[in-house]
């Protein structure tokens, strides 16, 4: 009913009416001819518009053919010259009531205002009037026509009904029969007609319309399965649709309530083949019905109607479907035992515990047994389970027995008591098996059966991995360590998924307040969970040995950015952090200078940060890499700094040329006399053995103005700048665009 309501069928209601359109194809009455304006006419008279005196023409040409009557579906409502306008309107008047002119208004699109346009008044008094609008859709096509409108005071009729002798109510609208062959109906050039080239016999007794024909004069709209098609044939096919009377238009209700009732009868069906053939007959009526109606001139929208049917049969299939899956075996074929889907299904006493039983030599042991035997090993087992409880046991696959243990069961006792019992060999036939058991517990009630039996055999497996008897299951206890695994499992994939991007955070100089640079900081929106920390998934990275992947991504993607923001500005350097595991383990050297060369940034325009921390226990050799870096004009940066155990030997040992102040210190300036001294401190420290100062985390104007006064030489912080993507980065660069910031 939506769908009828809001019109959402209309481009599916339409493709269906083409198709119906196509296999009902018929030619024209031939009752009308269309007059064109087309591109020879306008060829041999190029002045647009025509001269009036070449309509005259036109008409008196007409007349003498023996054309019934004469439409101008074309513009007169400006005054030409007075002869040409006594020209026509004399022309006009020798057809005796018999010509009709074109009316029409426009609305404009900002006021919304309505403008009509009548013929130009001595033209109108020798002529009838007859509207040429419609109702265009979106896409230019024109599906209906108005029997009439009104223009000032006066009901006009549209020209399709003008032209078809057909009334109905002003306002009214009808549905072109696009079954219509649009090529059958009869044309002429005008300047054929205007040259004699036409008999009589083309003309005598029909109704000739003069329209534009040609995309110089304008006039078109998409003609339904033809496309782009003069404006006049939406008329012409209105007139042959009217030619079968006004047409029938029943809507979608109709259909719709018969397709209710066909779905309705459908789902009280007790046979399914029954519900099958009432919803397959019903859509094939639907569908092939209105093929029959429209050729008596009936119209019907039976998309609401198709789509309850469809409806119907997709919920009725869902719940055949449902059912079969409900009614499904809750017994194991095997050795009928009930199964899972009987455990599933099963309504315990409230607070009941469920408990998992996992065999851990069952599918070994059943290796060697026939089918008739593994009935008996299961039927030992679940007897065995059962002592001491009046409860059932369910079977699963792989060795799994489950069971619900009343309220009042001592479960550690009954647990303790069920394993040693499992001491005993079971004898299965002339075999004798020792069955390694382990048990695992869930009690948590609010949970549904199937997550219940999950924790449970979880927990019986970490049972038997601890060497115990049993397990109680917790289920808070594993949420970090599936988070993290989670985490490892998807990095790879958010790579290639295009959720793992690199945003940038400018690093302002502190004279200019320009950007003379940029970190690179790899960030992960996953589709479900939202943006992850990178404090989540770096360090897991680490652990898991991915971390070598996650760099080469983003010294990728980073020194690519470098190299677009060096053809701005040459001197704009790009940072990027390293990974402590990558010192000593990872093909550094060879894969920045690899990529350096690929993007053509220059060494110099790219600082690695490598942590405090991470040096401090690196042996010399670890570090050679950075040393050959710096050699080739790599910056080196230590980051972080203040954070570790720094010694002004350790500071020697790096080839660093900017030392990076850790944010904790930097927020604390404006609080902490020991900070803003250690800070200070770096910085003349640093200036003094040549390196530049970078502050990160300034995030407020007193800050930024105390670093200025220390004489700090770059900082970077939300205060100028949050991470942002390299689009956005654009604005910061020098070059780029002309923009001081803030």
């Amino acid at each position: 009913m939506l769908f009828g309501l809001l019109d959402l069928g209309q481009p599916l209601e339409q493709f269906l009416y083409l198709a119906r359109a196509h296999a009902n194809q018929h030619k024209a009455s031939g009752k009308f001819v269309v007059i064109a304006m087309d591109e020879r006419s306008v060829d041999r008279i190029p002045q647009i518009p025509w001269p009036r005196s070449v309509h005259a023409k036109l008409a008196d040409r007409l007349n003498g053919l023996g054309a019934e009557r004469v439409f101008f579906d074309l513009d007169f409502s400006l005054a030409s010259t007075a002869a040409e306008d006594r020209a026509f309107a004399a022309a006009l008047g020798r057809l005796g009531g018999r010509a009709t002119l074109a009316l029409r208004f426009v609305v404009d699109p900002l006021t919304g205002k309505r403008v009509d346009s009548f013929p130009y008044e001595p033209l109108r008094r020798q002529a009838r009037l007859g509207s040429i609008n419609a109702q265009y859709m979106a896409h230019g096509s024109i599906w209906n026509i108005p029997y009439a409108l009104t223009y000032g005071r006066r009901d006009y009729p549209s020209f399709a009904a003008s032209l078809a002798r057909v009334e109905g109510p002003t306002g009214g609208m009808f549905p072109i029969d696009y079954s219509i062959d649009p090529k059958s109906v009869p044309v002429f050039s005008a300047v054929d007609i205007l040259d004699g080239r036409v008999s009589s016999a083309a003309l005598a007794g029909k109704t000739a319309i003069i329209a534009p024909a040609t995309l110089r004069l304008g006039d078109e709209f998409i003609m339904p399965r033809h496309g782009p098609s003069p404006g006049v044939y939406a008329q012409v096919l209105g007139a042959e649709t009217l030619l079968r009377g006004a047409p029938i238009v029943i809507g979608w209700w109709l259909p719709l309530l018969l397709a209710s009732i066909a779905a309705g009868t459908a789902i009280f069906c007790r046979r399914a083949e029954s519900a099958i053939a009432v919803l397959g007959v019903s859509i094939a009526a639907t569908l092939l019905l209105p093929l029959v109606l429209e050729r008596h001139n009936i119209r019907a929208e039976i998309v609401p109607a198709l789509l309850t049917l469809v409806g119907s049969g997709t919920v009725h299939a869902w719940l055949r479907f449902r059912r079969a899956l409900s009614e499904r075996g809750t017994i194991n074929l095997t050795t009928g035992l009930p199964n899972l889907n009987a455990l599933r299904r099963a309504t315990p006493e409230g607070g009941a515990p469920l408990v998992a039983a996992r065999v851990l030599n069952y599918a070994q042991i059943c290796a060697a047994l026939q089918t008739d035997d593994e009935r008996t090993l299961a039927e030992q087992i679940a007897a065995r389970l059962a002592v001491g409880t009046a409860t059932t046991v369910y079977q699963g696959d792989e060795g799994i027995f489950a069971w619900f243990a009343p309220v009042q069961t001592e479960l550690e006792e009954h647990l303790g008591a069920l394993h040693a019992l499992f001491r005993s060999p079971v004898v299965v036939g002339e075999n004798r098996f020792d069955l390694t058991i382990a048990f695992g517990v869930d009690s948590a009630e609010v949970r549904s059966v199937a997550g219940r039996l999950g924790g449970a055999l979880a927990a019986a497996d970490e049972a038997a991995a601890e060497s115990r008897k049993w397990k109680r299951y917790e289920p808070g206890k594993d949420d970090d360590a599936a988070w993290r695994l989670s985490i490892l499992s998807q990095l790879d994939a958010a790579i290639g998924a295009g959720d793992l991007w690199v945003a940038y955070q400018p690093k302002i100089d502190v004279k200019t307040k320009r950007a003379v640079g940029a970190e690179a900081l790899v960030r992960w929106t996953h589709p479900t969970k939202g943006e992850i920390s990178p404090m989540e998934f770096i360090p897991a990275a680490e652990q898991s040995g991915r971390i070598e992947k996650l760099t080469e991504f983003v010294l990728d993607r980073a020194i690519r950015a470098g190299s677009l923001a060096v053809q701005r500005c040459p001197h704009f350097n790009m940072s990027v952090n390293l990974s402590p595991k990558l010192l000593g383990a990872f093909p550094l050297e060879e894969r920045v200078l690899e990529l350096l060369a690929k993007f053509k940034l220059p060494p110099e325009c790219l600082t690695l940060e490598v942590t405090e921390t991470a040096t401090l226990a690196r042996a010399e050799a670890d570090l050679a890499p950075l040393h050959r870096l710096r050699a080739r004009g790599v910056q080196i940066s230590i980051d972080d700094y203040g954070t570790g155990l720094s010694t002004l030997d350790y500071i020697k040992r790096l080839p660093a040329s900017e030392i990076k102040i850790d944010k904790s210190f930097v927020q604390a300036v404006g609080k902490s006399q020991s900070d803003r001294l250690m800070v200070h401190s770096t910085i003349q420290l640093a200036h003094s053995l040549g390196h530049k100062v970078v502050a990160e985390g300034v995030e407020d104007m007193a800050t930024f103005e105390t670093l200025a006064a220390m004489g700090c030489d770059i900082v970077q912080g939300f205060y100028f700048a949050k991470p942002m993507t390299f689009k956005h980065l654009t604005p910061f660069i020098p070059g780029w665009r002309n923009s001081l910031v803030a």
